[in-house]
């Protein structure tokens, strides 16, 4: 059975919703006190609005919220109940111990370090022409130490992420034996070391393979103050080579490393500004009983059903995102191209192009299975809902997919929130809002986005046509509904049926998806490409 007849005909997905602290001044919302005794939890909700100057007066009407939605707060400020992986604590070296290692380094203090983590199945497949021997390949030039570790070979990958943490740690070490008392400080922020004293982490590859690098040298417990990462492109879609302006430049793309081509290559890489980048944990939750996770397996040939992996378990499963988390259209589409996608680029780009049209009839109603979506702190409180009892909440307009995005760019390259002012909220039901809801919406269109100001924007799709008309005319392609802070708690009416998903590029199909919850997963600092011309 393809994606098409499983998802299509019974009106798939769902909606991930998000918005923010800084609009609650303005926006209506049920405000929601949460209470616990021990085990069990209860959330008492009474309707209320914000207004600019001046609290409303509460509705006549409360709606009361289920146990369900009490429990899964408590769970999310638990850390989500332990779905993450925790960082691993690394022993501290002791200053001799630093001074030894980094005296192995090709000048010392004066070294230039670039471990680059190069994904050989991406895209146009570039991370292959800097792999040249396993575990590590390794190239010295002048004070220039360029270590290359594939991705995709398990012994190669974690050589490079323990020489990762293991420079940082002597570069911490001895920067806060330099600087003595104000190295705490002076570490805390994340642009406030200079790009001298960090080594340089690589991804070559697509939007997954920076982010599974990423998660990689995060769970290590590197310390991220000592590091500056980026990308070299080779996925399909580049989103986040394009955010940070890496599409600009002609790296080599055949044999990188040999000498020619290797000044040129880091050349380019020098050329570059540090720049913060947020990026965000995001936790799906399905139905304890009969939900699950379902993926497409390239080595068998088939769907199948996700147990235990890391990112969790077989009912709940947490992701971090730095580009976008997307429910509905878009995903469909992708899980039928991870079925075909090939070696080209070129290639895996026209399949999208093709199942694009081959699922343009399909009907899909994602908003119609959101029910609410909260925000957490500093208090429990409704932002967007389609729970009909919430009169004094805004409700979403009819779409066919909804998109957390944190990059500026989707699609390959698309830039969709800043040229669209079209809303994909509706007015709430009582009109004594209506003044505190036309403030909301004049701020939503007046906002910005941007990869590193601590916020994640929320758009939908009201059509299938809406993907083709972004690709050619982003004008008003999306509709906006939310921009903010978090942390969040997006939850599902019981009669979701399974739908597609994307992170990142990677392509899920969850069934019985009952909550979502959002949240900052930090800020590191991301080499951005600065055109010298």
């Amino acid at each position: 059975m393809d994606s098409c007849s499983r998802y299509g005909m019974h009106g798939v997905c769902t909606v991930l919703v998000v918005l923010a602290s800084s609009l609650l001044a303005f926006c209506v919302f049920a405000r929601a006190e949460v209470t616990a005794d021990n085990a069990s939890s209860k959330i008492n909700t009474d309707v209320t609005v914000a207004g600019a100057a001046t609290a409303a007066p509460a509705a006549d009407a409360a709606a009361n919220a289920s146990d369900s939605v009490g429990n899964l707060v408590l769970k999310f400020l638990s850390r989500d109940g332990g779905v993450l992986t925790e960082q691993n604590e690394r022993p501290r070296m002791s200053l001799s111990e630093a001074e030894a290692e980094i005296s192995k380094w090709v000048c010392g203090m004066n070294s230039e370090l670039y471990f680059v983590i190069a994904n050989p199945r991406s895209g146009s497949q570039l991370g292959a022409e800097f792999i040249k021997s396993l575990p590590m390949t390794r190239v010295r030039h002048d004070c220039v130490d360029f270590m290359v570790f594939s991705q995709r070979d398990e012994a190669s990958n974690a050589m490079g992420i323990g020489r990762i943490a293991m420079a940082v740690s002597a570069l911490k070490v001895l920067y806060e034996h330099q600087h003595g008392n104000d190295a705490k400080g002076n570490s805390s922020g994340r642009l406030t070391i200079p790009i001298e004293e960090r080594v340089r982490v690589i991804a070559v590859g697509g939007d997954g393979a920076f982010a599974g690098m990423l998660q990689a040298i995060t769970n290590a417990g590197v310390d991220m103050n000592f590091v500056a990462v980026g990308i070299i492109p080779s996925g399909t879609g580049n989103d986040l080579a394009h955010t940070y302006g890496w599409v600009k430049p002609s790296f080599p793309t055949k044999d990188p490393l040999e000498p020619e081509n290797f000044k040129k290559l880091i050349s380019i890489l020098r050329s570059s500004d540090l720049v913060p980048h947020d990026s965000w944990m995001v936790v799906v939750r399905t139905d304890p009983n009969s939900g699950g996770f379902e993926a497409w397996s390239p080595k068998e040939g088939k769907v199948r059903t996700l147990g235990t992996d890391r990112n969790g378990g077989p009912k709940v499963k947490a992701f971090i995102i730095n580009n976008y988390f997307g429910i509905g259209f878009d995903g469909l589409v992708g899980i039928s191209v991870e079925k075909h996608r090939g070696k080209s680029r070129l290639w895996n780009r026209a399949m999208y192009g093709f199942f694009f049209m081959r699922y343009l009839p399909t009907s899909l109603a994602v908003c119609d299975f959101v029910d609410t979506l909260y925000t957490l702190k500093p208090q429990v409180v409704a932002i967007v809902s389609n729970n009909e009892s919430l009169r004094r909440v805004p409700g979403l307009l009819p779409c066919v997919s909804l998109t957390f995005q944190n990059s500026r760019t989707i699609m390959g390259g698309v830039e969709l929130w800043t040229p669209s002012f079209k809303l994909g909220v509706k007015p709430p039901s009582d009109p004594r809002v209506f003044s505190q809801y036309s403030l909301f919406t004049k701020q939503l269109v007046a906002t910005r986005a941007d990869s590193g100001d601590g916020k994640i924007e929320l758009f939908s799709m009201e059509s299938k046509v809406d993907y083709a008309k972004a690709a050619t005319l982003p004008v008003n392609a999306i509709q906006r509904v939310m921009q903010g802070r978090g942390p969040y708690l997006l939850t599902f009416k019981e009669s979701v049926p399974s739908m597609p998903i994307q992170v990142d590029g990677e392509f899920y199909i969850v069934s019985k998806l009952t909550s979502v919850s959002v949240q900052s997963s930090g800020t590191c600092a991301m080499l951005r490409y600065r055109d010298r011309k």
